[in-house]
């Protein structure tokens, strides 16, 4: 039966299992396959109203903050630049468009270039204790921002690469809605929400699809219920190019155990969701820092983070390796068509970016054979690089003659133009002062110059335990 209902002057149009509103320009949406009575999606629930939502919007300038403006009062935009970029951030379950972290990321994009950055709250559906409806709010904040676009498009000839949504968690998913909404040039997504998307296919989750181009960056991507921890993250392919920083789940600096867990999908237990943000907020770290730091948090296409890790895909093609977070963009023409998955290390605290190098040691055949460690320091012009123990902390090795023995190694700054390493060696067992390494050379691939560089060592010295030793550059 066909009725009507009247919502604060407001037509609201609902048939059967399907609901539309006319201030959203009778946009309709339904509770149906794919959009729930699904295996993923069990529980029939239809978006509400608009009025409850309550999507606002915050353009920030560089010459005026916090301004609200509004997505149908073109007259409302204050210093809104047409000709400037105009990036949209959007939050997930439980944040407010002031959330410190938008508030952050906001002043980093101004401090970059002399944009439009308009924040998106929608905290009367992400602030609800059921997070399935706060799931399907938010293609009412998507379509409303793409309402926005398509405004700002008619009034000022806007071309549709001037638009940039940028979305955390749920944020994710609601920019895959803009785009469906209006066409755009970008969508970033932080770690798009896994629970109540997993699974439900391109019309409802975030995908390639949803603009010119769609980076994601994945940081909790637990599979939910596996080893006793929970992802909020999705564990999918999602754009164009997904980023899997530390494989994208467990992030150094995040310490959990299997208290982390989610108490239902109807709400997050007390706390629950505190102990467990710090894997699921860092993609937004990730990408707040990307904007203006020097290190461009460089990536490395693979099948696999193990391969990965196993120095197996380190190199990229002669147009550079594709960047994870704001410089992302510059690997479009890289990736074409494709779908790529890439992968890289960061550390446990601010300044996460790291600079990946694969360093391989040819000992000598006049070396001793000894079960013992080694250890390499990279001196550049600009830096010296911290001593890393070759296959990482406690490692030990049957040092044989000729021997080779080669790792992934990351460092926390560029130590610039390289000029030498410094070799060293140590044994477990006590030493009676006979036993020495020779090294024949040590090669040293640099991942953000995608270059090897060759040490030559000296194979008539007899290095020592615990003594460092030059190798210089052939």
């Amino acid at each position: 039966m066909f009725q009507i209902l009247l919502l604060s002057a407001v037509t609201v149009a609902v048939q059967g299992d399907t609901v539309c509103y006319q201030e959203l320009n009778d946009a309709c949406y339904t509770n149906q396959p794919p959009w729930g009575n699904t295996e993923q999606r069990p529980f029939s629930i239809l978006p509400d109203t608009p009025e409850n939502v309550n999507t606002n919007f915050y353009l920030d300038t560089r010459s005026q903050k916090g301004l609200e403006v509004y997505f149908d009062d073109m007259n409302s935009l204050g210093s809104f630049n047409p000709n400037s970029m105009t990036r949209f951030i959007v939050h997930g379950y439980t944040d407010r468009a002031n959330v410190a972290w938008m508030v952050d990321m906001s002043d980093a994009l101004l401090a970059k270039e002399n944009a439009n950055v308009i924040r998106v709250g929608w905290f009367g559906g992400s602030g609800q204790v059921n997070y399935m409806s706060a799931a399907v709010d938010t293609q009412i904040v998507g379509t409303t921002a793409g309402i926005f676009i398509q405004n700002l498009m008619s009034k000022y000839g806007m071309s549709p690469d001037k638009f940039h949504c940028i979305g955390h968690s749920l944020g994710a998913h609601t920019c895959g809605y803009v785009g469906n909404t209006a066409p755009i040039g970008r969508i970033t997504g932080l770690d798009p929400a896994g629970p109540y998307f997993t699974g439900t296919g391109s019309d409802v989750q975030l995908d390639s699809g949803d603009a010119s181009f769609v980076d994601v960056i994945h940081s909790d991507a637990e599979t939910l219920l596996s080893n006793g921890f929970v992802g909020l993250g999705i564990a999918e392919q999602s754009g164009n190019v997904d980023f899997w920083p530390n494989d994208g789940r467990q992030q150094p600096g995040c310490d959990q155990n299997a208290l982390s867990t989610v108490i239902g999908l109807d709400g997050v237990a007390s706390g629950a969701r505190d102990f467990v943000a710090c894997n699921h907020q860092r993609a937004v770290s990730f990408f707040t820092e990307s904007i203006n730091s020097p290190c461009f948090f460089e990536s490395y296409p693979c099948l696999s983070y193990s391969q990965f890790e196993d120095g197996r895909c380190l190199e990229c093609d002669g147009t550079g390796c594709p960047r994870m977070g704001f410089n992302a963009i510059d690997s479009e023409s890289q990736i074409n068509n494709d779908r790529v998955h890439t992968y890289l290390s960061t550390k446990a605290a601010s300044p996460f970016c790291e600079y990946m190098s694969y360093i391989g040691i040819r000992l000598g055949t006049n070396s001793k054979s000894i079960d013992g460690s080694l250890y390499v320091t990279v001196y550049g012009d600009d830096a010296v690089t911290e001593q890393e123990q070759i296959g990482g902390s406690g490692t030990e090795f049957k040092l044989q003659p000729g021997g080779y023995y080669s790792d992934l190694v990351y460092y926390d700054y560029n130590p610039g133009p390289i000029n030498y390493v410094k070799v060293l060696w140590d044994k477990q067992e006590l030493n009676v002062g006979k036993d020495y390494i020779t090294v024949d050379y040590v090669s040293l691939f640099v991942g953000a110059e995608q270059k090897t560089l060759t040490f030559c060592g000296d194979t008539s010295i007899q290095m020592k335990e615990l003594t460092r030793y030059t190798i210089p550059l052939c």
